[in-house]
Formats: structure tokens, sequence, C-alpha cells
């Protein structure tokens, strides 16, 4: 399976991985950056380049730009680190003599080691079947995922957190009688989450979606959470899963990742969904008539515990009413197109200020954008515990 490359994680492959064994200097260093995204890059998106990899190589852009030159004009230094994974003897090695591929398998090794995850489904072909699916008709349904006892225990878990958050009265409850909940912030409340989440499968889908021409990171984790309908929940309305007004972008703005832990059927609330939908670019509330029609074309999802539901933020969806006697539980994880992080917040001071909010007026923090995304039932005391459920 192949990943993408981005200067983030180019900076932590060259930090962790490569650095891990030999100390190179910032010309091999930016070589190995050009092996992974092809010589022309020095000639081509030449200002992208030099900002963000001067960044990830931790150069300054004065020593940056003569480090770039000597590659032009001399052999690369570290001649014993490039012939060990060049399996190469020739005296002298230039950028030029660099085998690409070498290091390109190397560094898909790195990214894989993150995510190669023990998931049943988890190969290349279930990937690019999804794939299809999302591009045809907005969705895409894995089963078998996830074993038995690992889905048993992440919903125990979920259970518990509601359960404290109901006792502490910090519980997020939604519909009329406030018989639907949320539980937010999932990876700060435990590690277990996110090694559930992170596999071949999510990121492998994750990564071809979003894809671009591009050296950013293409897309980020925008929430995380658990839904839990109990007996007698009523149905959502048809909705699509972004705040952005029609005609939507044709470029993907979101991907849901809907991990079941309950046998999702027609009686317990399973997810409706309108196949095709989101080629229509449109949001259900642009017209009343939509959710008329939404009715009549959906299909209900019914699938086992352990199975994954892809589906494409634009597509029309919404939870039934649960007419069982037990509760329905999943996760849902949603990726964000990078480009819309981007656009509102080039920096984020609260990455750097904790507790900031406590020394302005409500309309600064307003305006750094401090309480954007809190949720009630988000905050955590266990920030990234590794108990057992």
């Amino acid at each position: 399976m192949k990943f993408s490359v981005s200067w983030g994680r180019l900076s932590a492959f060259l930090s962790q991985d490569i650095e891990a064994d030999t100390k190179l200097s910032l010309e091999s260093k930016i070589a190995v950056s050009l092996a992974l995204l092809g010589e022309e890059s020095l000639e081509g998106p030449a200002h992208e380049f030099n900002n963000y990899f001067a960044s990830a190589v931790s150069a300054g852009r004065s020593e940056f730009i003569q480090a770039i030159e000597n590659l032009h004009n001399e052999p690369l230094p570290d001649q014993e680190f490039w012939h060990s994974l060049n399996n190469s003897s020739v005296s002298g090695l230039t950028i030029a003599d660099v085998t690409k591929s070498t290091i390109r398998n190397r560094y898909q090794t790195f990214v894989g080691g993150c995510v190669d995850k023990e998931v049943l489904g988890g190969n290349s072909f279930m990937v690019e079947q999804a794939m299809e699916s999302l591009h045809e008709t907005g969705y895409a349904l894995i089963p078998g995922v996830y074993t038995d006892a690992d889905i048993l225990s992440v919903r125990q878990c979920v259970l518990n957190l509601s359960k404290d958050e109901m006792d502490q009265s910090t519980a997020y409850q939604y519909g009329r009688k406030g018989d639907l909940q949320r539980v937010y912030g999932l990876p700060l409340k435990n590690r277990m989450f996110l090694d559930f989440l992170i596999n071949q499968i999510s990121i492998g889908v994750a990564d071809r979606f979003f894809c671009r021409d591009t050296y950013h990171e293409t897309y980020l984790l925008s929430s995380f959470q658990a839904n839990i309908l109990c007996p007698g929940a009523e149905a959502q309305q048809w909705h699509v899963d972004t705040a952005l007004p029609s005609p939507l972008p044709e470029w993907p703005v979101r991907l849901n990742y809907n991990i079941l832990l309950d046998d999702f059927t027609d009686q317990n609330g399973s997810t409706k969904l309108v196949p095709g939908s989101h080629h229509l670019r449109r949001n259900v509330s642009d017209n009343a008539m939509f959710s008329e029609i939404a009715e009549k074309a959906a299909v209900q999802i019914e699938a086992p515990r352990g199975s994954v539901l892809f589906w494409d933020g634009r597509l029309w969806h919404k939870s039934a009413e649960n007419n069982s006697d037990s509760e329905r539980v999943a996760l849902l994880a949603c990726f964000s197109n990078s480009i819309l992080k981007e656009l509102a917040a080039e920096e984020e001071l609260a990455n750097y200020y904790h507790g900031l909010d406590h020394h302005l007026t409500w309309h600064e923090a307003l305006l750094l954008g401090l309480s954007s995304g809190r949720k009630r039932g988000g905050a955590s005391t266990s920030f990234l515990k590794k108990s057992p459920a």
C-alpha cells in the first residue's frame, strides 16, 4: 500500500527513521526529500518547496539555498549512507545516481508502520473497491474489519464514558427527548480509540479520497466521537456533513469513517442514505422537497458489528429511529480536507498558549478561535489514558 508524501510526514521520516540510524548533512536530507518528490521540485514549484521543506529539514533560509546549490555542483556528502542505501560501490555519488525506489520503499515502510494495524479486512484490494464505491455512490461498506473481542471492548469503554458523563451532568444529549448522546473528544479520553481508528483501511482510503497535487498534508481528523441511540430514539433530519453553502465544492470536503459497534438493522436506527446524492452538490435544506425525495430514494444500511461504513460528506444521510429495546452504538470519525483548515486558521494560536482564554476577554477569545469546536462533554481529565475499557 502506498502513502502520500507531505512535508510533515517527510519531517517525521527524516527525524524518526533516517536520523535514528545516521546523522545526515543538510544536503543529504534535502536529497532524501527530492528522491521522494522528484528532482523536478528544484525547478518546479520552488517557492513552496523552499518554504515548507526548509522547515522539514530544520534549516534557515540562507543555508537551505546554499545546500540546494551544493547539490547541483558537488557529489553527495554522507557517501557511506548513500552506498548502503543504494547497494552501490560507485565513488562520488551525485543526486542523479540515487536510486529513488530504494528511499521510497523505506518511506512507505515507515509510514505504513504507523497504520498497519491488524484489521481483518486490511488490504489494498478492499481500499480500491471502497474508492470505486465512494466515487460512484458516495458511500462504501466493508464488513468484518474488526474482531468481536475488539468491538466489545471498545463498546464497553464508550458506555462507561457515557455513564460517567451522565453522572457528572456533562453529557451531550440531543433530540426532543434527550435519548441520543454523543461522547466527544474520544482521542483524549482513552488511547485505545486512536489505536482503533488508525489502520490500513481508514488511512488508505483517506489518502486516496483527498489526494491532490500538494506538499501539504491533505486531510486531518476534524472529529472523533461516539453516537448512542437509546431505545425509542427519534430519527435525525436529512443532512450533509458540511457547513458550506450550496453549491457544494466539486472537490472532496469531508469523509466519514463509521465503525459499527452494534449490528446495524432496520429496527435499531441504522444509517439511511441516498446513493449518488453527493453528485448533486446540494444541501438537503435548500428545498423542502429534497427531504421527501430522500425518503423515497434512500437505502438503509444493514451490516454486522465490526463493519465500517464510509461516506462522502456531501451525501444526504441520517440515522433512523431506534425501534429496538437496546442501544445502538457507533464510532464516528470525520476526516476533513486540510484546505478548509488552512483557509480559516493559518495560525492556531491556541496550540502555543495553554490556558490563554483565562487572560482574555470573551471577544478576544472568540476572535482567536479559542471556543471553536468546543462541545459539552468534550473535556477530559484522563488525557491519552491507556487503561483497559
